[in-house]
């Protein structure tokens, strides 16, 4: 009998195995799950997911109505990865899985809600082909784009509108062949500004300008006319003529 104990060998352990078994012990539950189709843990929601396209038939108040390839009616809300506005006759891809996004939870709209279809998260993840050639880019809040190098916004026609808006940059250069501009009151604030052209005119009501120390014109000749009365004050005054000077006046009074 003894002979027979001594002759029973252990059973060898695979060391790769035996790890195995033991980081799946402690593996936390949920990074134990599938990956999706989407790349989201299986686990959450736990819920079967489903991942399709559909045609978008309307975009109301209550979300999205699509109809999916499997002649599925659902009312998903654009998720926010979908930047596209979903819009009728456009292919889009849906998801439509576990209760929430958020562990099972019903988010702020809750059970029934936009977004909610047979008590089932429904989203439009993003906008495949469009039916029409025009897009729009919209987002619920407030939006910031951002880059290290250089960014650039190019287009036939380019069109801006807002309430108001604020520019700042350290270095502007602006190139156009012609401008035209509208404003009912303009400031512009400098310490120094330079201005070259070839001609310029003004046509204007009125007229107001005030100069704190001296103001200098060179010009290789000066005629103004006007139509009604010419008035000069000044505490000094002194008129210098290489020629001649002329004065022609029907009534000339002096002093």
């Amino acid at each position: 009998m003894n002979d027979h104990a001594s002759s029973a060998q252990p059973e060898e352990c695979d060391p790769d195995q035996d790890h195995g078994r033991r980081l799946d012990r402690e593996r936390p539950q949920d990074a134990r799950g599938v990956l999706g189709p989407v790349g989201l843990v299986g686990q959450m929601g736990r819920a079967a997911s489903d991942l399709s396209t559909g045609r978008v038939i309307s975009v109301g108040d209550k979300g999205v109505q699509v109809l999916t390839e499997a002649g599925r009616h659902i009312i998903a809300r654009r998720a926010a990865s979908c930047l596209l506005d979903p819009e009728p006759g456009d292919v889009v891809l849906a998801y439509l899985g576990g209760q929430s996004v958020r562990s099972g939870q019903a988010g702020q709209d809750g059970r029934g809600g936009p977004g909610w279809q047979g008590g089932q998260r429904a989203y439009v993840l993003s906008v495949l082909e469009k039916a029409e050639p025009s897009s729009t880019l919209s987002f619920p809040g407030d939006v910031s784009l951002k880059s290290p190098g250089r960014a650039s916004l190019s287009g036939r026609e380019l069109d801006m509108s807002a309430v108001s808006g604020s520019l700042s940059f350290v270095d502007l250069s602006v190139a156009s062949s012609s401008l035209r501009m509208r404003l009912n009151k303009a400031v512009c604030l400098a310490r120094s500004v330079e201005t070259t052209v070839g001609s310029l005119v003004q046509r204007l009501t009125r007229s107001f300008r005030q100069v704190a120390e001296t103001e200098t014109l060179r010009a290789g000749a000066v005629r103004q006319f006007i139509t009604d009365r010419f008035f000069q004050r000044s505490g000094n005054a002194t008129i210098l003529a290489d020629g001649k000077v002329k004065v022609d006046a029907d009534k000339i009074e002096l002093g």
